[in-house]
């Protein structure tokens, strides 16, 4: 059994009014919504898995400048899709960050609606380069899982 650590971060749709609640949290409210992100991270689990993913690492990988940039990032990025039909839930994208910091293997592991998975994987597929999990001192593949709750 995994045991989950879960970094709440919470981006607005239209307005970011964010302000940093510890090392690992963002609030943000607007007045027409508010975007919710989780990212979990495994805790532990034993060494690597397949083809030296590592889940269990010594530093995590990071977007460039922090969660208050990610958070800028993502509300950018973020449109909610006028096809949407209002539908609200919580949609789980599942990302390998590679060596380099390049996101690859982008999937939706539980999805709301088709439009509000499609933005999902847009925004995410649009990230810039992370810096990479790092195990023993050299950066390592590492899988990151993405909660938007909309």
């Amino acid at each position: 059994m995994k045991i989950f650590k879960t970094i709440r971060s919470v981006f607005s749709v239209a307005i970011l009014l964010a302000s940093v609640l510890g090392s690992n949290n963002l609030m943000a409210e607007s007045k027409d919504g508010a975007l919710i992100v989780d990212k979990c991270v495994p805790e532990c689990e034993d060494d690597s898995s397949k083809d030296d993913l590592y889940i269990n690492v010594d530093k995590k990988a990071t977007f460039p400048g922090g969660d208050k940039e990610a958070a800028a990032f993502i509300k950018e990025n973020f449109k909610y899709p006028e096809d949407a039909d209002g539908a609200h839930g919580r949609v789980i994208v599942n990302i390998i960050v590679e060596e380099d910091g390049s996101i690859s293997d982008v999937e939706v592991v539980r999805g709301v609606h088709p439009s509000l998975n499609a933005e999902a994987v847009r925004v995410v597929k649009l990230m810039p380069k992370w810096q990479p999990a790092e195990r023993g001192g050299k950066p390592v593949r590492s899988r990151l899982y993405f909660h938007f709750k909309l």
